[in-house]
């Protein structure tokens, strides 16, 4: 599962400014992505019998995507298949002086893998994968609800899960990466 923080606003552990990341990758890069979204697992040398280029080229370049905050490889396992527990998406409002605290405090929490900003009514948006729900309603209302600055929250029950695919954006061009 998908733990680790990506932040792409300020340097830190996950890399570059999106500006900085955008303008730094070229259309190889993104050939060499789209491979590795197939299959994360793909050997370098197939990797560049596909794209028709040398395998130490394409080590040397995931190792630079990496290195910048470009690209993560990781493993997925799918909450659901693995057994009991309950997906939830929860939206805090936070009132803007205590935004990056209340952020901050949240990341290192092991049942929360995603955080974001947002524009709208609720500043973040938090998933979380709790036991049960007793667990997800003492996470809320007794660790999340009692930050400073937490004015509301509203959670969201997670069902089940149509489709999730990390995908690259759309290159400049209009076409996926």
């Amino acid at each position: 599962m998908r733990t680790e923080r990506l932040d792409t606003s300020r340097g830190g552990d996950g890399g570059s400014s999106p500006a900085q990341s955008h303008t730094a990758l070229d259309e190889t890069d993104h050939k060499i992505i789209t491979e590795l979204q197939e299959d994360g697992r793909r050997s370098y040398r197939d990797i560049a019998r596909s794209l028709d280029l040398n395998e130490s080229t394409i080590r040397a370049r995931v190792r630079r995507m990496e290195d910048m905050g470009a690209l993560r490889i990781v493993a997925f396992a799918d909450p659901y298949v693995m057994g009991d527990s309950v997906m939830a998406l929860v939206f805090l409002r936070v009132d803007a002086a205590h935004l990056d605290s209340v952020t901050e405090a949240l990341l290192p929490l092991p049942e929360v893998s995603y955080v974001s900003s947002l524009l709208g009514p609720y500043s973040l948006c938090l998933q979380v994968q709790c036991a049960d729900t007793a667990t997800l309603w003492t996470l809320v209302r007794r660790r999340l609800e009692i930050l400073e600055g937490v004015q509301a929250s509203e959670t969201w029950i997670e069902q089940e899960v149509h489709k999730l695919q990390f995908r690259a954006p759309l290159t400049p061009n209009g076409h996926g990466a």
